[in-house]
């Protein structure tokens, strides 16, 4: 399921379905997966001798998961303001009634070093 899916089920198959098809597949393509693997590689490098901050660090990374996950970021985004779900039903949420625990008294004190104080005559 891409992210020209819901243009194409609506309207048929257009000019916009096709240009979003080919954007999908040249951000997702091998071209793209091998560029996010040398930026991945060079950033790990840059950290490790010191040239790079972990800031710049996190934020290509993080950037590499928005890339790859848009496709699936899209279709949660498309599910909820349709408001149905896809493949599964949302759990209902139902207040069980809260039982009280019963008032237990304190356990006596224990002292181990009682008996090792005592005289022994």
């Amino acid at each position: 399921m891409g992210l020209a899916d819901p243009f194409s089920a609506a309207y048929g198959s257009s000019a916009l379905a096709a240009a979003f098809r080919w954007i999908e597949a040249a951000l997702l393509g091998p071209m793209a997966t091998s560029l996010a693997i040398v930026s991945v590689g060079m950033v790990g490098m840059g950290l490790m001798t010191g040239r790079l901050d972990l800031r710049r660090g996190a934020l290509t990374i993080f950037g590499c998961f928005i890339l790859f996950g848009a496709p699936n970021i899209v279709e949660g985004m498309l599910v909820a303001s349709a408001g149905r779900a896809t493949g599964f039903d949302a759990p209902q949420l139902i207040a069980a009634p809260i039982e009280r625990m019963p008032t237990v008294a304190p356990p006596p004190a224990y002292d181990p070093y009682a008996a090792a104080t005592a005289p022994i005559w």
